[in-house]
């Protein structure tokens, strides 16, 4: 069974670099989870806008199953998982990446332009890449508690629970979303995260753009309030949905 690391850190002011300490409003952990989700949003609203008018694509589709079907889709709008729903229902619940244009690509990501497309499982002869992309994610994830938590400790009873609300979480099988953000949207989004605000500086010297991909619960399909500010930053590419981990 997959193990669960509960790592207590406490909430520091943002980066001196970018923002003084002294402004930054001390919030409960659920004004910060809602600060998180609207700025979210709202970055995701913002880049919808940048297709004011719908411009179609083609996506060829080579796989084993129909191939050379051709999809007219939507550009920045439509995902691969919008042609695996034109495929059947087991391409939409089997799925786990795609491969557009020969790289890995979420299944909930915009297409950006014309491409091939094929689907990847676990039933795959090679499923490689979607082993390595379960596996880099799946036994350990940090979570950040509120600083009214610092000397608990927590009992094997405690554990036990969380263990059993992570596995209520996978069986719902809920869809991640996947965002490109610029380093000072991220920045605003885990400014009472000293972690993540260094996590992020970091990868974004790693590209020459200065975005960082962050993650989150499709909001639409989310009924947990407490997990609405939950948002992860990538590190590589991630599964369509929760039922994988």
């Amino acid at each position: 069974m997959a193990s669960f690391r509960v790592a207590r850190r406490l909430w520091w002011g943002c980066s001196r670099r970018f923002v003084s300490t002294d402004l930054v409003p001390k919030l409960s952990t659920a004004e910060i989870a809602q600060m998180r989700n609207k700025l979210f949003a709202k970055e995701k609203e913002r880049q919808l806008s940048l297709y004011p008018r719908i411009e179609k694509i083609e996506v060829k589709y080579v796989g084993k199953s129909h191939p050379g079907t051709i999809f007219v889709m939507n550009k920045g709008l439509s995902t691969p998982y919008t042609c695996a729903m034109h495929l059947s229902e087991w391409h939409c619940k089997k799925s786990v990446l795609a491969l557009v244009d020969g790289k890995i690509w979420e299944m909930y990501r915009p297409f950006t332009q014309s491409c091939e497309i094929q689907f990847l499982t676990f039933k795959d002869e090679d499923p490689e890449e979607v082993n390595k992309v379960v596996l880099s994610g799946a036994f350990c994830y940090d979570v950040i508690l509120d600083n009214r938590l610092n000397d608990w400790k927590p009992t094997k009873e405690n554990l036990h629970s969380f263990t059993k609300e992570v596995h209520k979480l996978i069986h719902k099988d809920l869809p991640f979303e996947v965002l490109d953000v610029d380093i000072k949207v991220a920045l605003k989004i885990f400014q009472h995260n000293q972690y993540k605000l260094d996590v992020v500086k970091q990868k974004a010297s790693q590209n020459s753009e200065g975005t960082v991909q962050l993650n989150s619960f499709d909001k639409s399909k989310l009924v947990a309030k407490n997990l609405l500010g939950l948002f992860k930053i990538l590190h590589g590419k991630e599964v369509a949905v929760s039922s994988p981990i």
